[in-house]
């Protein structure tokens, strides 16, 4: 199978799912969320804490990010997917205007990481201190849910909408912008321990000398040049697979590198 085909495939299953659980669980993403923040303020009050739907879609999404990676944020968020809508939408226009589609730097791309353990950080403190309602109606998941069942009534949630716009600003400039450098729950995903089930190979004997492109195509910056990838900033989008001139990128279930699913990536 050439690589146009298979990258024609790949890209179709994934939205595919996408479009599946952003209709099926709109909500999963808010949920776990949710989940986190009521654990903290459990644990703040020392009261019990509740095994709720909240509570079991948390475990159900920590177990996935242990077995398998982050394969939850690059295939089944729904946030993830608006974000790919919004991008692929900005390329497009910035392609009829310009001709040419803004990038921004590894550099840049690298230090942002860090930003979404400082969102994490300070909402969990909000939480836990109970300031949390302070800045409730900041909160951009109710513009979302609100936009998601069509009300688009900007008076009803309008710092919720204002903060909404912004994370779409951003999404359309950088690539899958808020899952890796603004989402709570990916950074709480990235502090997670993973087990090699699920992680990126690249031999890279094989490798063209100045490449890179698996590096620039990554929506992190992952730096592969290590070989195995099993950092939790990986979201699984596989995007670093695509045009791949020597097709040398491909899924691994341990450290002694045993590929599998070849036929995938």
């Amino acid at each position: 199978m050439d690589r146009k085909r298979k990258n024609f495939i790949k890209r179709t299953v994934r939205i595919i799912i996408q479009i599946a659980f952003f209709f099926i669980a709109p909500g999963l993403f808010q949920s776990g969320f949710a989940a986190v923040r009521h654990i903290t303020n459990s644990v703040s009050t020392g009261t019990h804490i509740e095994i709720s739907g909240f509570f079991i879609q948390l475990i159900v999404l920590t177990a996935s990010v242990i077995l398998v990676g982050r394969l939850f944020c690059g295939y089944a968020c729904s946030f993830g997917f608006l974000g790919d809508i919004i991008y692929s939408a900005s390329k497009f226009i910035q392609k009829k205007l310009r001709k040419k589609v803004y990038t921004p730097s590894i550099k840049l791309r690298r230090r942002l990481l860090y930003v979404k353990y400082a969102v994490l950080a300070g909402i969990v403190l909000l939480v836990y201190f109970g300031l949390y309602q302070n800045v409730e109606k900041y909160d951009p998941w109710e513009g979302f849910a609100n936009l998601r069942a069509f009300n688009f009534s900007f008076s009803t949630y309008p710092y919720s909408l204002a903060v909404f716009g912004l994370i779409l600003v951003v999404m359309a400039v950088f690539e899958r912008g808020f899952c890796i450098f603004l989402c709570p729950l990916g950074a709480y995903f990235a502090l997670l321990p993973t087990l090699p089930f699920l992680n990126l190979k690249k031999q890279e004997s094989k490798c063209i000398k100045g490449c890179n492109l698996c590096e620039r195509r990554c929506p992190a910056s992952i730096d592969l040049n290590n070989e195995f990838e099993t950092g939790q900033e990986c979201i699984k989008c596989f995007e670093c697979t695509k045009g791949c001139p020597v097709t040398n990128i491909h899924l691994a279930i341990n450290p002694d590198q045993k590929i599998i699913y070849k036929i995938l990536l």
